[in-house]
C-alpha cells in the first residue's frame, strides 16, 4: 500500500511525505510517482520498508528533481537500496544515510561504487550519515564518502572507528570544498584525531558554524579551538562533552554566535579561567552554558561579564554550583545591560534567593524579549498577600509586550489574587511550574478570560503535598478556538 501525506492543504504544499509499504505493486508505485510530479517543487520525503521494488520507483520519478527532495534511510535499508539510490538517486538533494552497514556491506558497495563515476549524488548539499560497524579489516571511508557533493553544504557525520574518522577529515575539504555547517562526532580518546579534525577545519574556507562532540576525556581539544578561534568566516561552534584545558585565548578571536556545552573535570580554576576569556568577545549574539559544579564565585563573575556583550540575543544558562553554602549572587542585574536579549533560560542548582522586584528591574531594561525560561531559584515576593505566579507573569505581560512563550517554576504559595488585567498580545504559549495546584488553577482562570481570538497553548505543572510523598501533579490547559468563540479544557494528571 501507499500513503501520501500533505503537510499543508494549500494547492502548492510545503512538504509531501510518500510512504511506501512492503506490498506496494508496480501500479501503486507508478501512481506514487504521478502523486509526487503533481507539485513542481515539494519538500519531498520518502520512506520505505524493506523489500519494496525502489529500483522501478526511482525509474518512474527520472527527470524529475526537487528544490529540497530527500531520502531517510533507516534500519531496513540494505546495501541493494544503496546501489539503487547511487545508480537512479541524481536528483536527490537531502539525504539521511543511517544504520545501514553490516558485516557484508561495505566490500560489496565498495565494488559499486568503483563502476561509477563522480559526483554520484550532484545535487547533494544537505547530508546526515551514521554509521554503524563492525568495520571489516581493510576498509576505509570511501564507503561514506561516495555520498558527499561539490556542492555539499551541511553534513552531519557519525563514524565509527578512528581509521574512519581520520581517512574522511583528510578527503572532505577536497570533496566538498564549500562546506558552510558540519557536524562531528568523534568517539576516541586518542590524539591525532583530534589534529586530523583542526587540520580539516582549517581548509574548509566557507565554514560557518561546527558542532564537535566527543567524551569527556577526549584529548588535545587545544587544537579544535585554535582553528575554530580563528577562522575568518565562522559564526558560532559548540564544543560538547569535553574536557577544556586550556588555550581559551582562541576564543577571543571569534566573532558571531558562540555556544559552549561542557562536562567539566578541571575543577574551579579552570572554568574560572576560561570564564574570564569570554569578555573580550563582545560581538557575541549567543551563549550556552551548560555545567556541573560551578563555584558560587565563578557564577557571580560569569553573570558580571555578560554585561559587556551588548548585542547578546540568546543566553542559556543550566549550572549547578558546588558550594553548601550558597552566598548571594546578583543573578539578573548584570543582564540589564544586554537589552537587545530576545531568549533568556536561567536553571541554576541549588536555589539562588531571587527577589520578584529583582525580576522587574531586570525585564524592564529587555523590550525585545520573546522567550522567557527560569526556574530553580528560590523566589520571594514582595507582598505576603499576592500570589507569585500571578504576580511574575503581570510583570512578564506588562514589560514584554514582544513576549511569545514563557517557561517559569516559582515557589508560590496558595495564596490566589484577582486575574491579571495584562494580556500580552503576542504570547501563544506558557509553562508555569508551581508549588500547590492552587496556584495553576489560579493561573488557568486568568488565561480563560483572554479574548477568543488568541491562539495560546498553556501548560502548568504544579506540585500537591499529601504529607507522606510528593506526588507531581500535571495540569493542562488546552485552548480551542472554533466557530462558537473559545472553549478550555483543564485535566489533571498525577504522576507517582
Amino acid at each position: 500500500m501507499l500513503a501520501v501525506t500533505r503537510a499543508n492543504q494549500c494547492l502548492l504544499p510545503d512538504e509531501v511525505l510518500v510512504q511506501i509499504f512492503r506490498q506496494s505493486s508496480q501500479a501503486t508505485l507508478a501512481s506514487a510517482a504521478v502523486v509526487c510530479r503533481a507539485w513542481n517543487e515539494p519538500a519531498l520525503q520518502i520512506l520505505w520498508e524493506e523489500g519494496v521494488n525502489f529500483e522501478i520507483f526511482l525509474k518512474l520519478l527520472g527527470g524529475v528533481f526537487w528544490m529540497n527532495g530527500s531520502v531517510h534511510f533507516d534500519n531496513e535499508c540494505t546495501d541493494k537500496h544503496l546501489d539503487r539510490l547511487l545508480l537512479y538517486g541524481a536528483w536527490i538533494k537531502s539525504g539521511y544515510i543511517t544504520h545501514w552497514l553490516h558485516n557484508t556491506v561495505v566490500d560489496e558497495l565498495r565494488t559499486t561504487i568503483a563502476q561509477l563515476s563522480r559526483p554520484l549524488l550532484p545535487l547533494m548539499y544537505q547530508l546526515n550519515i551514521t554509521l554503524h560497524g563492525p568495520v571489516p579489516k581493510g576498509s576505509d571511508a570511501s564507503h561514506a564518502l561516495v555520498f558527499t557533493s561539490p556542492i555539499l553544504r551541511k553534513l552531519w557525520f557519525t563514524p565509527y572507528s578512528t581509521m574512519v574518522t581520520m581517512a574522511f577529515c583528510m578527503q572532505l575539504p577536497i570533496l566538498s570544498p564549500i562546506l558552510e555547517d558540519i557536524v562531528l562526532y568523534l568517539d576516541t580518546s586518542t590524539k591525532s584525531p583530534a589534529l586530523v579534525v583542526a587540520e580539516m577545519l582549517a581548509h574548509l574556507p566557507a565554514l560557518r558554524h561546527a558542532v564537535i562532540e566527543a567524551s569527556p576525556s577526549y584529548s588535545n581539544v587545544d587544537a579544535i579551538l585554535s582553528v575554530l578561534g580563528g577562522h575568518k568566516n565562522l559564526e558560532g561552534f559548540r564544543i560538547q562533552d569535553m574536557d577544556i584545558v586550556s588555550s581559551h585565548s582562541a576564543l577571543k578571536q571569534c566573532k558571531g554566535s558562540l555556544s559552549l556545552r561542557w562536562i567539566i573535570s578541571i575543577g574551579c580554576s579552570g572554568i574560572e579561567l576560561f570564564i574570564k576569556s569570554l569578555s573580550p568577545v563582545s560581538e557575541l549574539t549567543q551563549i550556552e552554558v551548560t555545567e556541573a559544579g560551578m563555584s558560587s564565585r565563578a557564577v557571580a563573575e560569569f553573570f558580571q561579564a555578560l554585561g559587556t556583550f551588548k548585542r547578546l540575543e540568546t543566553l542559556i544558562l543550566e549550572v549547578s554550583i558546588d558550594n553548601r553554602e550558597v552566598p548571594s549572587v546578583d543573578v539578573l542585574g548584570p543582564l540589564r545591560f544586554c537589552s537587545m536579549l530576545e531568549t533568556l533560560s536561567i536553571a541554576l542548582a541549588p536555589r539562588i534567593p531571587m527577589h520578584d522586584n529583582d525580576l522587574e528591574a531586570l525585564l524592564s531594561h529587555l523590550p525585545h524579549l520573546i522567550n522567557f525560561r527560569i526556574e530553580d531559584v528560590r523566589w520571594k515576593v514582595s507582598s505576603a498577600r499576592s500570589n507569585l505566579t500571578l504576580r511574575a507573569l503581570a510583570i512578564i505581560a506588562t514589560l514584554c509586550p514582544m513576549i511569545q512563550s514563557i517557561s517559569i517554576k516559582l515557589d508560590a504559595s496558595k495564596n490566589t489574587s484577582h486575574a491579571m488585567e495584562y494580556h500580552p498580545t503576542l504570547l501563544d504559549r506558557i509553562d508555569v511550574q508551581g508549588s500547590h495546584i492552587e496556584d495553576a488553577e489560579a493561573v488557568a482562570q486568568f488565561f480563560l478570560r483572554l479574548p477568543a481570538s488568541r491562539a495560546l497553548k498553556l501548560h502548568i505543572y504544579g506540585m500537591e503535598d499529601d504529607r507522606t510523598q510528593w506526588k507531581e501533579v500535571g495540569v493542562r490547559l488546552a485552548f480551542l478556538q472554533d466557530a462558537r468563540g473559545r472553549g478550555g479544557l483543564l485535566t489533571q494528571v498525577p504522576v507517582v
